[in-house]
């Protein structure tokens, strides 16, 4: 038995659908056999092409529609991330202030006289008592807090890119990349650079040999030109992210650049993209 056959016994469980199948496809057999015998100018026929032709362009925009809202949905998902990934920093650097706040806060000393009478000082006479009060030395001033190390500042990483911005890069540079494309790399060069420059961070005595010769080499890749600067090379990409580092990768930091979130040193035969 054939799939079709297969097919309709198991839609077919009584005589009524039998026959309603059977009448349906009768009927589009009937039909196909009008079109085919209809001359090419009948009106009937014109109007009934238009009618499909309308109803495909409908059809068309709202898939159109649909994609552009997808779009934006997934701007919006980046854009919360982005927003949940700030908040967790925050809340991180708030959470090392309450766990090394100083034993003893600066603040302003009560007066002195009211202190030595809270206390019941016997050098202390008030004004009733007609006896003049002994001099004492001023209270010593509290020892300043020990300054706390500063946090670090966050590691660099390089901003999402806006649906507006996207559909503004030229046709040229975008080909037939898409706009998820675009932000998949860049986080996973934000990775890269979470993970090169966690190690630049670290004492070199807590670093391992392999560790110590790749602090080496970040340092030494540095220039007067990125001093101040985050980047990173194709290799950082190769050791420290999923992407391939190849032509496709290259037009990607083409958009990039355009969209003014890289820009390229080059010396020494490396080739440096900053972090702007």
């Amino acid at each position: 038995m054939s799939g079709e056959a297969v097919s309709a016994a198991v839609l077919v469980e009584s005589v009524e659908d039998l026959e309603l199948l059977v009448a349906t496809k009768v009927d589009a057999l009937r039909l196909a056999l009008q079109i085919r015998d209809v001359d090419a100018d009948d009106k009937w026929l014109v109007r009934m092409l238009h009618s499909v032709e309308s109803e495909l362009q409908e059809a068309e925009a709202f898939v159109q529609d649909m994609q552009q809202l997808q779009r934006q949905r997934n701007q919006i998902a980046l854009e919360v991330q982005a927003v949940m990934a700030q908040i967790t920093r925050n809340n991180e650097s708030l959470q090392h202030m309450l766990e090394n706040l100083p034993r003893h806060l600066p603040g302003k000393q009560p007066p002195l006289a009211a202190s030595m009478q809270a206390s019941g000082d016997p050098h202390f006479a008030g004004a009733q008592g007609g006896v003049q009060a002994t001099a004492v030395a001023p209270l010593q001033p509290a020892q300043p807090p020990k300054k706390e190390r500063p946090a670090p500042p966050p590691i660099p990483a390089i901003k999402i890119l806006t649906v507006s911005e996207f559909e503004a890069v030229p046709a040229y540079l975008k080909g037939r990349m898409a706009y998820e494309q675009v932000n998949g790399t860049v986080h996973e060069i934000n990775c890269a650079l979470a993970s090169k420059y966690t190690l630049l961070r670290q004492p070199k005595r807590s670093l391992g040999e392999a560790a110590v010769k790749r602090h080496r080499v970040y340092r030494e890749q540095e220039t007067p030109h990125t001093k101040g600067h985050s980047f990173f090379v194709d290799d950082d990409l190769r050791e420290n992210s999923k992407l391939r580092v190849d032509k496709r990768l290259f037009n990607l930091l083409g958009v990039l650049r355009h969209c003014q979130r890289l820009r390229e040193v080059r010396g020494g035969g490396l080739t440096r993209y900053v972090v702007l």
